[in-house]
């Protein structure tokens, strides 16, 4: 008698129908939330839109455009959301047994399970496109290539962040785990930036915060990226962070397709590097262990990874919070050797911390104490190379014709250069002061310049200075440029016709010093030279001063040296103020009477100077107009021709009307 053992044979199709629709019938609630919030960002903005305003001056194309943001944070979150839905069954015991236990290939479970989560989001991104179309027509909108665009940004974005959060599901077996390592993969980037900065501004000479974050902290921030390049939005295309728009700056709303083609050259990258790790979260998929779930790691060459990554990410910032709370009510200087105290402590514990819960167990020394020997080392050996620069840091320069253009913040003073002969003048003083800047952290004078390049990249350093002759000298080369002068005598706006920089020195600010003259004060005599009653007041007589009294006489008629603190020269002052002003005779032109009229004289200069400021940097008409014509109401209430509700108050509240 023979026995014969009958066994189901695995299918060989990579896709199962009826897994598919047991994905959809327990994970529906996904979809119809994902579709409710697409509603109230597009069809319904798209029928107010063209109910409020003539449907002929309604742009499509801009309104597709304008939900590129909220498509990668929607992306973002139901992606995630999506992953750890159609592969929570791993991180259970007896539902990865059973779906295992099914005669089904591991790919075919795979490929199942990612490409019905996909398929879902996509078929809602499907039912918005049909909505909004069907909304766009009853307004009278005419339908553009953009609504198909914004239905292919909005399904790549999806496989991007499902295919991300697929390969998180794949390393761990914890359900509570997936969406934290989500959350900490897309993070990851941009926090280990901000972290090396921080430490930086503690060790490293020079450094100073950037105006961007590096290329790479961006590329590996996915979010980020694609809502710079997508939405528009960052430093890029601020002018106001980078003084003006990019060259061939083109909106997405330009485009016939409603989307750029930086903004395509973006969404095709990431959704390359999607197909990568879809591809290998397949592997892992393969070679994963159904015993393993429940663990944090999936993987046992995972344990090592995680125990040594939580030590040195967890390390760094807990290390400088100790170092802060160790050093509160201490007396001298910054100790990095107690930073790097700090620094090895919190490592240490966070990966033993690590192992705890890696081994499921409190048991966990002397095995791992060589583990956090090595934790500790790579935190001490970062604060001293940092400390000592090895990299050439603080020295590193660059080439003067890579400089579009630098912003300068030296002692109490801001400007911009742009000219490249200045740009080149800048760049050698940069040099000279970084190979004689101040080691000592207690120098509070500081020179600090941030470095626009033609690449798109900035470069931002920051010195301390001791003003030693070399520092003076190199100080002074750039306080001579004619930009500087310019830009620090007139804030900015153009100067009067026919004006030309006489020279300058450099100046310090402190408490009772006697000092030369200052750009600052060069301004102040250029402008006196134009009015009709000048009288030159030299105040702090009685201290010795480095400012030469006689060089001011040659260039004015009446300069007086007086004293605020004792009184010296006040009443030689008031009669050359009489002499200026005799009794009886008019100076001409209209005075300001009161208060309330200097301040409406003030707020139109204030305005006039915004107009300006929004020309300078290219903003649109309706912004300068709103300017202008805030100019306007406040000069109307000089001459009477605009009078605003609270002085028509003012007015009946002091004299009796109707009396």
């Amino acid at each position: 008698m023979s026995w014969e053992v009958l066994t189901m044979r695995s299918a060989k199709s990579f896709f199962n129908g009826a897994i598919a629709r047991s994905d959809l019938r327990r994970y529906w609630p996904v979809l119809f939330l994902y579709v409710g919030l697409w509603l109230l960002f597009l069809p319904i903005p798209v029928w107010n839109r063209a109910a409020e305003r003539n449907p002929a001056l309604v742009n499509l194309t801009e309104l597709c455009a304008d939900t590129y943001a909220t498509a990668v944070v929607l992306a973002l979150i139901f992606g995630g959301i999506m992953a750890t839905a159609v592969f929570s069954y791993l991180m259970q015991t007896r539902s990865v047994g059973a779906m295992h236990a099914l005669p089904q290939r591991r790919g075919t479970l795979f490929w199942t399970h990612f490409l019905t989560g996909w398929a879902m989001l996509a078929a809602g991104n499907l039912l918005v496109l049909a909505v909004t179309a069907l909304t766009a027509l009853l307004g009278g909108l005419a339908l553009t290539p953009a609504l198909l665009t914004w239905f292919v940004v909005a399904t790549l974005l999806d496989l991007i962040f499902l295919a991300l959060g697929t390969l998180c599901a794949m390393v761990t077996g914890w359900l509570l785990a997936v969406p934290v390592l989500y959350a900490a993969v897309n993070c990851l980037a941009v926090a280990l930036t901000w972290l090396g900065q921080q430490l930086a501004e503690l060790l490293l000479d020079g450094f100073t915060m950037p105006d961007v974050q590096p290329v790479i902290t961006r590329w590996l921030t996915p979010v980020y990226q694609l809502i710079c390049d997508l939405g528009q939005s960052g430093p890029k295309y601020s002018p106001f962070l980078t003084g003006k728009l990019p060259e061939n700056y083109i909106q997405n709303a330009d485009c016939v397709s409603g989307l750029t083609p930086q903004g395509w050259r973006t969404l095709l990258i990431f959704t390359a590097v999607a197909l990568v790790l879809t591809v290998l979260s397949r592997l892992l998929y393969g070679r994963r262990k159904s015993e393993l779930s429940g663990d944090a790691a999936a993987f046992s060459w995972m344990r090592p990874v995680f125990r040594l990554g939580v030590g040195l990410v967890g390390g760094l910032p807990l290390g400088m919070l100790l170092y802060v709370l160790v050093s509160v009510g201490r007396s001298g200087d910054f100790s990095p050797a107690r930073l790097c105290v700090c620094m090895a402590v919190m490592g240490i514990v966070c990966y033993l911390a690590a192992a705890m819960l890696v081994g499921k167990t409190l048991r966990v020394l002397p095995k791992r104490l060589p583990g956090a020997a090595v934790t500790a080392l790579v935190l001490v050996l970062l604060c001293v190379a940092l400390r000592a620069d090895v990299f050439g840091y603080a020295v590193r320069t660059p080439q003067a014709e890579d400089v579009v253009r630098a912003r300068v913040y030296c002692l109490d003073t801001s400007f911009t250069l742009e000219d490249p002969q200045s740009l080149e003048t800048l760049v050698k003083a940069q040099a000279e002061l970084a190979e004689n800047r101040a080691a000592d952290v207690n120098y509070r004078r500081t020179f600090e310049v941030h470095y626009v390049l033609k690449d798109g990249t900035s470069m931002a350093r920051c010195y301390r200075l001791a003003m030693t002759e070399p520092v003076k000298a190199a100080l002074e080369q750039v306080a001579r440029l004619e930009e500087v002068q310019t830009d620090v005598m007139f804030n900015g706006n153009v100067p009067p016709s026919g004006w030309q920089p006489t020279g300058g020195r450099l100046w310090l600010n402190a408490a009772g010093e006697s000092r030369e003259l200052t750009a600052e004060d060069e301004a102040a005599i250029a402008l006196a030279n134009t009015v009709p009653h000048l009288i030159v007041a030299v105040n702090k007589s009685d201290l010795p001063r480095a400012l030469d009294v006689g060089a001011l006489a040659d260039r004015f008629d009446n300069v007086l040296s007086v004293s605020a603190a004792t009184g010296a020269g006040l009443d030689t002052l008031t009669d050359a103020i009489a002499a200026q002003f005799p009794a009886g005779e008019s100076t001409g032109g209209a005075l300001l009477t009161n208060a309330r009229q200097a301040d409406a004289a003030n707020r139109a200069l204030s305005a006039v100077a915004e107009a300006r400021g929004a020309l300078r940097i290219g903003m649109t008409p309706d912004v300068v107009l709103t300017d202008c014509e805030a100019a306007l109401a406040a000069l109307g209430e000089l001459n009477g021709k605009q009078v605003r509700d609270d002085l028509v108050d003012t007015i009946f509240s002091r004299f009796c009307v109707g009396k």
